[in-house]
């Protein structure tokens, strides 16, 4: 506590509320965990941020973070690939409609790093897609094309958390490692300034449009709490193949 001179507080969550962040959750590849929802009608679907931390417990195979889809050919993710790139792809009728993705920038498994990533579709295409990695934005390398205005995420359909799902039932690319302080903003393109400041989670004031969901991963009481959206939003996630030991009290510092 602080009275100790130790300080063990973490400030995170909605509103400018201080308060200790104390979890994470855990996805082991092995175990085929993930978590699924569907999603709704968007404030905006051109504009959104996802904003996460992640620990990787392996490198050498691609991890999913975040990923959304129609069918086995068509589907839009965000992934750290075998090498530690970041990914931000978009796929569509069976083919790749273009992708973007950093250098090998997430490669310790004694890290934790975090991500944030932009997205506007109504921009130019040089920056309609920005990843940052702790704060600072990655260059990008382009494959095909820059990800178009009209893709998968953040519209009505199935989303994948750690797994890339395929609908209707293709699954593959868990992720191995932890997620922790895990945001989706539905309508705006917003900067790691809202979520991280100089290596720490800071609390989230802004508002999260219909898609956007909030997970911190602290009501261990059933693995359906560890699910619960706590923004307000009630865009609670189903997660298969875990138990309550999935969370964990590793936390960035």
């Amino acid at each position: 506590m602080l009275g100790l001179g130790i300080d063990v507080f973490r400030y995170g969550g909605v509103g400018g509320t201080p308060f200790e962040v104390t979890n994470s959750l855990i996805f082991t590849a092995a175990s085929s965990q993930y978590g699924l929802q569907t999603f709704g009608t968007p404030t905006d679907a051109t504009k959104w941020t996802l904003s996460t931390w992640l620990k990787i417990d392996s490198t050498g195979a691609s991890k999913m973070i975040f990923t959304a889809g129609e069918n086995t050919g068509s589907y839009d993710y965000i992934m750290v690939n075998a090498t530690g790139a970041i990914l931000v792809y978009d796929g569509f009728g069976g083919g790749t409609r273009g992708y973007v993705y950093t250098g090998n920038v997430v490669t310790s498994t004694d890290t934790w790093y975090h991500l944030c990533v932009k997205f506007d579709g109504s921009a130019a295409s040089s920056s309609r897609v920005v990843v940052y990695l702790d704060g600072v934005a990655q260059s990008l390398t382009v494959s095909t094309a820059w990800p178009s205005g009209g893709g998968y995420i953040n519209t009505a359909f199935p989303h994948g958390l750690g797994v890339r799902y395929r609908p209707p039932s293709t699954y593959d690319g868990y992720h191995n490692g932890h997620l922790c302080e895990t945001f989706f903003v539905d309508g705006q393109s917003l900067t790691p300034s809202s979520f991280y400041d100089s290596g720490s989670p800071i609390a989230y004031t802004g508002t999260f449009g219909n898609n956007g969901f909030y997970l911190n991963y602290k009501d261990g009481t059933s693995t359906t709490t560890l699910g619960y959206d706590v923004s307000g939003n009630d865009n609670h996630w189903t997660l298969s193949n875990m138990t309550t030991a999935n969370q964990s009290t590793d936390v960035p510092a």
